[in-house]
């Protein structure tokens, strides 16, 4: 896999407009429609495969209790980070017997000033696939 072509591709959908956001729980699966408006209104479907995690944070500190909505959702940046961004981890406070449940995203989104946090074994752009694989995650937070 060329990381090199896959942020290339990525680097594409800068400034671009996501018109479309569709989760797939039970196919583990994450479909967008875009569009690069600086680019003759070019049109890009980008399917995330094997998705194990999703977040999104609107907005930063306290500011994202107040983000109003948005009339569209313009994608400031969009890259790929092989060695995952660090680990997003979720454990009970009461419940000893619950699972502690870890990831770390391998693409990241930012739109305006909030941020999707994607963590997935492939992603296909327009058809071409990018087999990345899931980023490492190490015993302890």
């Amino acid at each position: 896999m060329d990381i090199n072509l896959l942020q290339s591709q990525l680097n594409q959908l800068w400034a671009s407009t996501l018109e479309r956001l569709a989760v797939d729980l039970c196919a583990h699966s994450i479909s967008m429609d875009i569009i690069v408006k600086a680019k003759n209104d070019k049109h890009y479907q980008v399917i995330f495969e094997g998705v194990s995690s999703l977040y999104f944070v609107s907005g930063e500190g306290d500011a994202r209790f107040d983000e109003p909505p948005w009339d569209y959702a313009e994608i400031s940046e969009f890259y790929y980070q092989a060695e995952g961004i660090n680990q997003i981890a979720y454990q009970h406070l009461t419940k000893k017997m619950m699972p502690q449940y870890r990831s770390s995203a391998n693409f990241v989104l930012e739109l305006w000033s909030s941020a999707l946090f994607i963590e997935a074994k492939s992603v296909v752009i327009n058809g071409e696939r990018f087999e990345v694989g899931y980023p490492r995650i190490t015993n302890g937070l």
